[in-house]
């Protein structure tokens, strides 16, 4: 019955929800962030990226490659790889800024090359890929992700829309996005940004995913599909600060709702900085919504704070433990 009632609650706040947790402010995320291949061949790999990131917002970059993790500093654009490849060569950046959000891009591809797919002819532009609640470039499969392109360079449509009901449309404003070569419903296009539902039954792996619009220009990127890869949408929608929450007193007991996307297992502890930890009673999906996770966690009125606590989820499930990131509870 108590898990029944937070569901028709979390229904009859699900417009007012929608607008605060996939939309407001979304626009201020957009990832420059792009690469620029390889060069040195395949016995000595360095590969190059750019950004329009001031330095003196950037903490570092990380480096998820074909021969393992790397880190470079905030003035790096490039860097050699101290191993050599055989044939592929996937490589994830990840730009971590000062002001603790990210966006990362990845490819790959046969070594060696110097030219990624999204600068060839004919294409509309760059594109980063990243969850619509955390901003980073992981997901799972069913998960909203939204797609960012080069500020100034083409659009992807010049007019603003949001799916009215579901199921979510293929097209918006002109807009189609495919992944793995299969249509992906849409939330949310406008100029810079689209906001898209993953397909639920997508395996682990890297997946190809293209956006095209009226004009007959696309975008190409790649989506990095984990098995859960959760992220907690957040009070001003940039993956950061305050979790988007509701709470509910019922008895002795406060209930605290937060809502994500990227869990696919229902196993999830809210760990709070104070030390303590809440399994959810129910963490799965909420209802009237395409992709969105709906965590309840029981807090007893004694365990109660004042003010903002830090905290983070994180979701078990049958390949291991993944952390969503950090964000501040407050009550």
């Amino acid at each position: 019955m108590v898990r029944r009632f937070f569901l028709i609650v979390l229904a009859i706040l699900s417009s007012a929800l929608l607008t605060a947790t996939f939309f407001a402010k979304a626009e201020a995320q957009s990832c420059t962030l792009r690469t620029q291949g390889y060069v040195g061949g395949c016995s000595n790999v360095t590969v190059l990226w750019f950004t329009q990131t001031p330095q003196s917002q950037i903490s570092h970059f990380n480096l998820n490659t074909f021969a393992g993790a790397f880190t470079a500093g905030n003035s790096a654009r490039s860097y050699s790889i101290p191993a050599s490849c055989s044939s592929g060569g996937q490589v994830q950046i990840q730009e971590i800024r000062t002001n603790g959000t990210s966006c990362s891009v990845q490819y790959s591809g046969n070594l060696p090359h110097n030219r990624p797919c999204e600068q060839c002819s004919g294409m509309g532009g760059g594109m980063s890929i990243v969850s619509a609640a955390s901003f980073r470039g992981d997901l799972a499969a069913g998960a909203i992700a939204a797609a960012f392109n080069d500020p100034g360079g083409a659009v992807f449509t010049p007019v603003a829309a949001q799916a009215g009901s579901l199921p979510l449309p293929a097209t918006l404003s002109g807009v189609q996005c495919l992944v793995a070569e299969r249509p992906a419903g849409l939330f949310y296009v406008s100029p810079n940004q689209v906001n898209f539902l993953l397909p639920s039954d997508l395996p682990t792996g890297l997946y190809a995913t293209r956006i095209t619009n009226t004009a007959g220009q696309q975008w190409i990127g790649q989506t990095l599909i984990n098995r859960n890869a959760p992220g907690v949408f957040t009070a001003d929608s940039t993956g950061t600060g305050r979790a988007a929450t509701v709470w509910l007193p019922f008895g002795a007991v406060n209930y605290l709702l937060l809502f994500g996307t990227g869990f696919v297992d229902g196993d999830c502890t809210l760990h709070l900085g104070n030390g303590r930890s809440y399994r959810a009673e129910y963490c799965g999906p909420a209802p009237g919504f395409a992709g969105l996770t709906q965590m309840n966690i029981a807090i007893p009125a004694g365990e109660m704070w004042s003010g903002a606590l830090g905290g983070f989820v994180r979701v078990r499930g049958i390949e291991g433990h993944w952390d969503s990131q950090g964000f501040d509870v407050r009550r």
